[in-house]
């Protein structure tokens, strides 16, 4: 009885022993409709892309739809042409049996395409399942967005992969871009390089935005600037984003939900942001009706992304993008209608507008095919596009404004100069002398302060005596000649402050701020002196000239009436045999006298 109850145990463990290995031995499911990637003749020498048919085994969240069988990878489970539509919120587990060289040269790993969804990726080999990635929570918004590389086991040339997709967030579920196999260090360098050229392009970007920044600083009234840079930092944020891995080497941890905000957030904001920069520069050509209509479509998307879900905002967006596209060729077509009219100054936005139109034609497109941004960048680049031939445009118009600004400044400076300026001798004439005696007349009055006396400035009136004798009897070239070497001896004899203006023929004018009645009999006296030893030679001649001269003192009257006092101690000079200096409140102390 022992020996049969211990042969019992044996044979029931042997068939438990079987029953395990058999189990080990299956992943699970049926072989037999699972396809096969037979990669095996592959060079590994560039990346090799899962297209084709994968197994999916697919049911929606509220079990009101289910799928198994082949399908085509890359796809969305909306656009597997399924009638009634599967819905992109479920739950879907592709698999496919990948039969890889048989011997690597180098470790070879599994590229991951981004999706909106939780994932999870197993490995069949070895007789067991290996849970290789999971990629996030089992909420799909707060999924990492990260594009992981998956290691392959080394030696193993036959394996399943299963990739478990979880969408709850987005009705974009599925598989978006085929997986990728290939060696690590050449997944690597692709990477690198894709964000080496990202960067560049970023870069660029950045620095027309900077660009448009600084003229915008510049000329603050040209909004145009502005809005070119703020365009370029939202395409610059948009590429950096959604087309490139670069971002979550700063931001490891960012979700699905952010990126599709972000997304979103960009993709309404520019253009609008470009609608308003084109209305801006060419009003007649996107006329306010075509504005506010951008403005309106661009406010109900907004309020999708404020205030619904993401679905219910992807559902809107097969509304918004072809009203987009419209409205943007619309305005493309209205501005070649002015090209043809002659305008030829809006050619170089013609050709912008249409690479943009290029570029968000392509993404719409393929959007509205596969339900995914295109992996061209066409977006971005018919913006980079735009942004460059508009920069350098109205560049351009800002340094032609700009010479024309300096070339009015220097007709300005010029004409200024002219009204201003003795042409003669290169004195201030009489204008300018007006200006600067009714300046200093102001800051006389306005620099005293409350209760004290106000400070005294000068007007001295100086006539050249003789001088018609001199045009006379050497002609008028020999009196312009003593005109120009009496101007150049006043200018030596006066004070920094001081002013000297020619008033006309040989009448000239002297302001003399800040004196006195010793300060000025002295300024006159050397004005006096210097006039008489400057000796004009004209034609072997030695010609010589005095001046008569005239000094009134400002002390609380009117400037008229401080000018008259000045001409009239001149007139009394003139009346004392010339070559002489006069002051008026002398004469009135005289006058008193006599009196």
């Amino acid at each position: 009885m022992k020996s049969f109850l211990t042969f019992n145990g044996l044979f029931l463990l042997l068939c438990l022993y079987a029953t395990a290995n058999a189990q080990q031995e299956q992943p699970g499911i049926n072989m037999d409709i699972i396809p096969v990637i037979d990669v095996s003749g592959w060079d590994q020498v560039s990346p090799i892309a899962l297209e084709g048919s994968w197994y999916l085994d697919y049911r929606s969240h509220d079990d009101s739809q289910s799928y198994q069988g082949l399908v085509q990878v890359p796809s969305l489970w909306r656009k597997l042409g399924q009638y009634p539509r599967l819905s992109g919120l479920g739950v879907g587990n592709y698999r496919i049996k990948l039969v890889l060289p048989a011997e690597t040269v180098n470790p070879l790993s599994l590229h991951l395409p981004s999706v909106s969804a939780a994932q999870n990726v197993r490995i069949f080999y070895e007789g067991k399942w290996h849970n290789k990635l999971i990629a996030a929570s089992k909420e799909a918004a707060n999924a990492s967005f990260r594009h992981p590389l998956i290691a392959l086991p080394e030696g193993v040339h036959s394996l399943i992969v299963e990739i478990s997709i979880n969408s709850n967030f987005s009705t974009n579920g599925g598989i978006e871009r085929a997986p990728l196999v290939a060696p690590t260090d050449i997944l690597n360098r692709q990477f690198t390089r894709e964000k080496i050229t990202i960067a560049a392009i970023c870069a660029i970007i950045m620095t027309l935005a900077f660009g448009n920044f600084a003229l915008w600083g510049a000329r603050p009234k040209n909004a145009s600037f502005l809005l070119l840079g703020v365009l370029a930092v939202i395409i610059c944020t948009r590429i950096f984003v959604s087309d490139s891995d670069a971002v979550y080497d700063f931001f490891p941890t960012i979700s699905v939900s952010q990126n599709t905000t972000i997304g979103w957030a960009i993709f309404l904001s520019a253009p609008l942001v470009a609608a308003f920069y084109f209305y801006l520069n060419y009003p007649k050509v996107v006329g306010r009706g075509l504005l506010i209509s951008i403005v309106l479509v661009t406010a109900v998307a907004t309020g999708h992304l404020l205030f619904t879900d993401i679905p219910t905002l992807q559902s809107y967006a097969d509304i918004h993008r072809p009203l987009i596209a419209l409205l943007t060729f619309y305005i493309v077509i209205r501005m070649v209608w002015g090209l043809v009219k002659g305008n030829r100054m809006i050619l170089p936005s013609v050709i912008s507008g249409t690479l943009v139109i290029v570029g968000f034609v392509v993404e719409t497109l393929h959007f509205q095919a596969y339900g995914v941004v295109s992996p061209y960048m066409a977006f971005g680049l018919g913006w980079l596009a735009f942004l460059t031939i508009e920069t350098l445009k109205i560049s351009r118009q800002y340094r032609l404004s700009q010479n024309k600004i300096d070339r009015l400044e220097i007709q300005n400076e010029t004409l200024n100069e002219l009204a201003h300026i003795d042409p003669l001798t290169k004195l201030p004439n009489r204008r300018a002398f007006d200006d600067r005696c009714r300046n200093d007349y102001n800051t006389s009055l306005g620099n005293a302060p409350e209760g004290e006396p106000t400070p005294a400035f000068a007007v001295m009136l100086i006539d050249l005596d003789w001088f018609k004798q001199i045009n006379d009897k050497y002609g008028h070239d020999a009196g312009d000649a003593v005109l120009i070497k009496v101007s150049q001896a006043l200018r030596r004899s006066m004070r920094r402050d001081d002013f000297v203006a020619r008033l006309g023929g040989e009448e000239f004018c002297l302001l003399h701020p800040n004196a006195d009645i010793a300060h000025s009999k002295a300024l006159a006296r050397r004005v006096s002196a210097a006039i008489e030893h400057a000796t004009t030679h004209y034609n072997n001649h030695k010609i010589k000239v005095t001046a008569s001269i005239g000094i009134a003192l400002f002390d609380q009257q009117p400037l008229r009436e401080l000018i008259r006092q000045a001409d009239q101690a001149l007139y009394a000079a003139k009346s004392d045999g010339r070559n002489t200096t006069r002051c008026y409140w002398e004469l009135e102390s005289a006058e008193s006298i006599a009196g």
